[in-house]
């Protein structure tokens, strides 16, 4: 999974060895991260670290991801951090907003598998979508107050709507309004009842190229609470929406939604 550090040996004696599993395993992560910083890179036990950044990630312990990632994946590229991992560190990256992570998981996901032959193609395509989500979450949160709904659309449209991977077919279904909470609730801060028609109706400055985009888009705006979008409008904009679109059914998270919304 964490391949071992490039020719370390390990110098930390048995005891201290000991502790730090220990340590980690109770969840005494504090004490562990101390200990830690005074350990030269080229002594550290690669079983431990491989530990220790599984159960940060597990328990959600932010400073110690931090140091793992900047030291020993970012800076001396001692660790090789496999997909799923890199997902569970951009979840909680989002959770303390470090804004700033998220783009860097992306990079490295691209750099370290992203030309390799992967017979799981369908887990890869996963993992990219997970990763390119959690970059338009992080910043869609990160600006939640300070960016209009319009740019954090933008991002989407540009990491994935524009994305080759989620246009095919068989694909596309990965994409899900359940994904986009910070999107979707950015949207009650700088977007009106008529820039909502205009994005999803094609009369915005940037295309909506893949369908199941405009599905998500209508998800996000039957959401909304009351006080955003009135019933009259959710109920115009469906109306209008099976018009436009004819061709494109109603999925079950659409249908939920509207049953939601019924007994209302």
């Amino acid at each position: 999974m964490i391949r071992n550090i490039s020719g370390s040996r390990r110098y930390i004696n048995d005891d201290a060895r000991k502790r730090l599993f220990l340590n980690c395993l109770n969840r005494n992560f504090d004490q562990v991260l101390t200990e830690v910083r005074g350990i030269p890179r080229d002594e550290m036990d690669s079983n431990f670290l491989q530990l220790y950044l599984i159960k940060s990630c597990q328990w959600g312990h932010m400073d110690s991801i931090e140091y793992i990632w900047y030291k020993y994946v970012t800076q001396w590229k001692a660790l090789t951090v496999p997909p799923k991992l890199l997902c569970d560190i951009g979840n909680i990256c989002i959770s303390y907003n470090k804004t700033y992570i998220p783009k860097q998981l992306y990079a490295y996901f691209n750099a370290v598998y992203g030309k390799r032959d992967n017979k799981s193609l369908r887990s890869k395509t996963e993992d990219h979508y997970a990763l390119l989500r959690i970059r338009v979450e992080s910043f869609a949160k990160g600006t939640l107050h300070t960016t209009k709904f319009r740019e954090k659309w933008k991002v989407y449209l540009e990491d994935i709507d524009n994305n080759p991977y989620f246009n095919d077919v068989t694909n596309n279904h990965l994409i899900k309004v359940r994904d986009f909470p910070y999107l979707t609730q950015s949207m009650n801060h700088s977007c009106d009842e008529e820039t909502a028609s205009n994005i999803l109706f094609g009369e915005n400055r940037i295309a909506i190229k893949n369908p199941r985009s405009l599905i998500l888009f209508l998800n996000m705006i039957l959401l909304q609470d009351g006080t955003i979008f009135s019933t009259s409008f959710k109920t115009s904009v469906l109306k209008r929406f099976q018009q436009v679109y004819q061709s494109m059914e109603l999925p079950n998270d659409t249908l939920t939604i509207l049953k939601t919304l019924s007994r209302q």
